[in-house]
């Protein structure tokens, strides 16, 4: 999850993430949110006219789920979440960029198709003005000048243009000149600035610009892309990959600077704070005037190995109820506080990507399943933001498989309900193994009780019965198989003998209890098939059965749900395959973890 926030005129912060806008009352403590999109939001731009007015663009929408092609902006209002204007059929693929103009009456927009398409809005109107081809090269950003709203400037991978809009509407384009005396190379983002324009550069320079030419270039900005820039009257603020935010006067002679980490992608100056926003997922506020910053959120983001984010899957609620944790591709741990919303301990430090994690029944330990097949468990305390590692073990090994990290690794691990094992799902290693395993641990000297194999596919689900003598896994084909804890032993009747013993959990997609959640979702062309369904689980009074599936529902049904036409609630806000559902140990939330989006959701049950 790439944050890009912005502060609202009256100082609540804005930002995206999957299919949501989010607004956020530092005041209150308290987010509301904009759920009128129903596909990756992409793009943010606030109306300085009036601070209170976005829009947003989002990828395009998939037909088979019942969603228009054509990518749409939303034009929408911050203070209570209301959609004012929806504009379409301009564009194609998703919308990368956008910006309103100084007065707020016009809106830039770029696409992704292949010429990068520019459009100029009379939103207020939903009408398109006019449009352009940007060109092969893909546009970062586009910025209006502040003094008028006929012309705007664009930058991006290798192209940087200023653009003229006729008052009939036609578009258009004047390349940017370097000279002889400036290096030419790609912009990340821009912005109007005194009569001008500025850019920063990938390789950290903040170059100026007069007319449609390089005027000035302040060097060493920043040790890496500067990624992003917000000017105003009397100030500009620069951020980059280095993880550090300058400010500057408006005659760009450096103030001050502030080592926040991370890989800068958003900054927004507002009554003397400036908000952060981070590639890794973090939204950090820094008061100018003391240079102390404040963690408003720490999110997932920014697997380390590319410059792909990554996914999000582990997921797990505390017994405590007040708490639940999270791990990522990014190879970090958060544990979040239930009612208050905040990350109240983390780790950054992973040695791989992780995928699953389980809090052990005392609440005390959390077990982390790290990639390359080993486990970690860390010890928490209430109160404490630390996370200490107590152990560390291993039996699979999947860093010799020919793609990994792309390939291998433990997807699942459960403690079982009396705390004295712990149960681990994982890839097949290679080596001419057929499927993956489920291996048991005792958790008093952490040491191998039983390994479990017979799956044919990776493991993708484990359960445990209440007594903590037996366990249910299913695997990607899908599978269910049965087994005893403390031999391995396959169970060959295990459904029959099985059928009345109460589970601890029910996470897998395969079983009577929940065979009626394979079916055709509203607006659907086809019926959902047993891969569809990525992660179940059962409220605590047995009640309700909650789903995650590939098209970025979280879906609610009475429990046991055995049949198609059974009632379902389905809630939208994930842009991504829902890869994990848990219900808090009360029943009264679900925390959901969507794969690519990198968020974490939390609903309250009514």
């Amino acid at each position: 999850m790439c944050i890009r926030d912005r502060y609202n005129k009256h100082g609540d912060m804005v930002w995206i993430t999957a299919a949501l806008g989010v607004v956020y009352s530092k005041a209150t403590r308290s987010q509301r949110f904009f759920t009128g999109h129903e596909n990756d939001i992409l793009s943010i731009a606030m109306n300085p006219a009036d601070g209170v007015t976005v829009a947003t663009g989002q990828w395009t929408g998939n037909k088979s789920q019942g969603q228009a092609y054509d990518p749409k902006i939303l034009v929408w209002n911050t203070e209570d979440c209301s959609t004012i204007v929806e504009l379409t059929g301009a564009h194609q693929r998703g919308i990368s960029c956008l910006a309103f103009s100084s007065s707020g009456n016009r809106l830039g927009s770029v696409g992704m198709d292949d010429q990068n398409s520019v459009v100029v809005w009379d939103w207020k109107r939903g009408k398109a003005l006019g449009s352009a081809k940007g060109g092969a090269n893909q546009i970062l950003m586009i910025s209006f000048d502040n003094a008028d709203d006929g012309r705007f400037f664009t930058v991006g991978a290798k192209t940087s243009a200023f653009w003229t809009v006729s008052p009939g509407g036609k578009v258009a384009k004047k390349t940017a000149v370097f000279g002889r005396k400036y290096k030419p190379q790609s912009m990340m983002v821009a912005s109007a600035h005194r009569g001008g324009f500025l850019s920063g550069a990938y390789q950290g320079e903040l170059y100026e610009w007069t007319g449609n030419s390089v005027s000035k270039v302040v060097p060493n900005v920043h040790g890496g892309a500067l990624f992003a820039l917000f000017v105003n009257d009397k100030h500009v603020v620069t951020g980059g990959k280095d993880g550090v935010v300058a400010l500057r006067d408006i005659a760009l002679e450096l103030v001050k600077t502030f080592e926040v980490g991370g890989s800068i992608r958003s900054v927004h100056l507002h009554d003397g704070n400036i908000l952060v926003g981070t590639f890794e997922g973090s939204i950090l506020e820094i008061n100018v005037q003391s240079g102390q910053t404040e963690v408003i959120m720490m999110g997932h983001g920014g697997a380390k190995e590319s410059r792909y984010a990554g996914e999000t899957w582990g997921l797990d609620t505390s017994p405590d109820n007040e708490h639940y944790a999270s791990v990522g591709d990014d190879r970090t741990i958060r544990v979040h506080h239930v009612e208050s919303h905040e990350c109240v301990a983390f780790f950054n430090e992973l040695p791989h990507r992780a995928r699953a994690c389980s809090w052990h029944p005392d609440g005390k330990q959390l077990a982390v399943a790290i990639h390359d097949g080993s486990i970690m468990v860390f010890e928490f305390h209430p109160g404490s933001s630390e996370l200490r590692q107590v152990a560390q073990f291993q039996k699979r090994n999947f860093t010799q498989l020919p793609m990994f990290p792309n390939q291998g690794g433990i997807d699942e691990l459960r403690f079982s309900p009396d705390g004295c094992m712990l149960a681990t799902g994982s890839h097949s290693e290679g080596k001419n193994a057929t499927g993956g395993a489920v291996d048991v641990w005792r958790t008093d000297k952490w040491t191998l009780m039983s390994s479990c194999k017979g799956h044919t596919s990776f493991v993708r689900h484990v359960d445990w019965t209440v007594d903590s003598q037996y366990l249910q896994s299913s695997d990607g084909n899908p599978e269910l198989l049965f087994w005893s804890a403390r031999d391995g032993a396959q169970l060959k009747g295990g459904a029959t003998m099985l059928k009345n013993a109460k589970r601890a959990s029910f996470s897998t997609n395969v079983g009577w209890p929940v065979q009626g959640v394979i079916r055709k979702l509203p607006g659907f062309v086809k019926e959902m098939d047993m891969t569809d369904i990525n992660m179940c689980d059962v409220s605590p009074d047995e009640s309700l059965l909650v789903s995650g599936d590939d098209f970025g529902n979280v879906a609610l049904y009475n429990y046991p749900c055995t049949n198609k036409a059974d009632a379902a609630a389905l809630y939208t806000g994930h842009s991504s395959f829902v890869m994990n559902v848990k219900f808090s140990k009360d029943g009264r939330y679900v925390m959901s973890a969507g794969g690519h989006d990198n968020t974490i959701l939390q609903w309250r049950v009514n």
